[in-house]
């Protein structure tokens, strides 16, 4: 599958759909690629696509579906089975009724996962500016601060090889990969303003293993949103107690409540019908878990009393063939009908459990210990969960130094503008380019340098 921008322009992102693990590899654009079965419903294959496409600005996105081996088909190549990306010829530039068909979609940008701590960031950082201290060759020493304090500050210290924030935020830490490490913070266009609180596009992870010494580990700390959130996560996603299991139940409500009505019974009747299955399951549990066997006279006893409430519960007795038809038809009547339901709901045991969790996420060894308790539920390994997160400072830390190469390269493009005769030292120029906001927005400029910018 091509995804193609509105006016026809050559594809930016593909997907393979396949149905075998052999297929030829390719990618367009980022080079992500995606394998997914040939009945995969359309609407898992537009998340892929949202999930895979770098799209900043919301717009309307073709995807073709079209097969390879049709005529027009901008596709070609390939075995049966495989949907390939044409080079040749180009992708119509107007699409047929048939192409469209398929979908169009509308591009968001994404949700930043640390907005709180970029506002904090933006919050403090508002008026600060740039002076550069020193400019020569790989050695740089911009300063980001705001006029007339050093708090909030920081300073961006670049050497052949190594790049070292230091200040009031931002301190403490080294990261080495390049010759310029200025150019391999930089950010692009495209992964500025890439989330939609404005924040940039950053691999926080990976600018983490390029810290010296191996600290990558520590700029990470506990975090029991992140602990709670996997809880979470597992448990909509548990075969007894996730979402699909709560909607199975709520299906076999609906038919109770059909077949009820069919049998005239109110909605007391009906309750009470209910809450005698529910009794006789749980005498049963109860006597089958305390003798630790399932035979015996009391327990055959338990059992057919259990069977004799659902007997009750789920009767069709005189129905008519329409009746049991349209029980069949509308809800599903063999999956659904004459089957136990549990007196507490799946959603109802997650929110038991999770608030069970909250008690137990002070600490990182606490969490551990509790979710090895719940191996029945969360299974063994769940010693391998990372409940760890990017600290604050080491956030801050990342922003910082994303605003200060961009505010660089701004100085640089502003010192290239003026003519040679004009061109000043790297010095003086640091104290023009200070009347430009941390956010980039022009303000009015001194005629000369203040007496607090030269004591900086």
């Amino acid at each position: 599958m091509s995804v193609w921008l509105p006016d026809g322009s050559y594809p930016i992102e593909a997907t393979t759909l396949t149905d075998t693990v052999e297929f030829q590899d390719f990618s367009w654009g980022h080079g992500f690629e995606r394998e997914m079965p040939l009945d995969t419903p359309t609407k898992e294959v537009a998340d892929a696509v949202l999930a895979t496409l770098q799209v900043q600005k919301k717009q309307s996105v073709l995807v073709s579906l079209a097969p390879y081996d049709k005529p027009g088909s901008p596709f070609h190549g390939g075995r049966p089975g495989f949907v390939m990306p044409s080079c040749s010829p180009t992708p119509p530039q107007h699409p047929t009724a048939r192409q469209r068909k398929c979908c169009t979609l509308i591009m968001t940008k994404p949700t930043n996962p640390y907005a709180h701590a970029y506002a904090d960031f933006l919050s403090e950082t508002a008026e600060h500016q740039l002076v550069v201290l020193h400019d020569d060759g790989l050695c740089h020493h911009p300063r980001i601060q705001k006029p007339g304090t050093r708090m909030w500050s920081w300073d961006t210290t670049t050497w052949p090889g190594h790049l070292a924030p230091s200040g009031d935020i931002a301190d403490g830490y080294m990261f080495t990969r390049k010759p310029d490490m200025i150019q391999f913070f930089a950010r692009n266009d495209s992964q500025q303003s890439y989330y939609s609180d404005g924040a940039p596009s950053i691999d926080v992870h990976y600018w983490a293993e390029k810290l010296c010494g191996g600290r990558s580990y520590e700029v990470k700390k506990y975090d029991a949103d992140v602990f709670l959130q996997l809880v979470r996560e597992h448990l909509e996603q548990h075969e007894e107690l996730g979402s699909e299991a709560q909607e199975f139940r709520e299906k076999k409500l609906a038919l109770l409540k059909t077949l009820h009505a069919m049998r005239s019974l109110d909605e007391t009747a009906s309750q009470t019908l209910l809450e005698a299955h529910w009794r006789a399951r749980a005498t049963l549990t109860n006597v089958e878990s305390r003798s630790g066997y399932t035979s015996g006279r009391l327990v055959q006893l338990d059992r057919e009393a259990a069977h004799t409430a659902s007997q009750a519960l789920w009767s069709t007795n005189g129905f008519s063939d329409e009746q049991h038809n349209r029980l069949i038809k509308d809800h599903d009547w063999y999956e659904l009908g004459d089957t136990d339901i549990d007196q507490q709901s799946p959603a109802e045991r997650r929110q038991e459990i999770l608030d069970d969790a909250k008690w137990h996420a002070d600490s990182e060894s606490e969490a551990h210990k509790w979710l090895q308790d719940q191996s029945e539920i969360f299974g063994e390994d769940t010693w391998v969960w990372d409940l760890r997160d990017y600290d604050i400072h080491f956030l801050f830390t990342c922003y910082c130094i994303d605003l200060a190469v961009r505010l660089y390269h701004e100085y640089q493009a502003q010192r290239a503008a003026l003519p040679e005769s004009t061109r000043l030292s790297s010095r003086v120029f640091g104290f023009l380019v200070r009347g430009f906001r941390a956010l980039g927005r022009p303000r009015r400029r001194s005629s000369h340098p203040t007496t607090e910018a030269v004591q900086s």
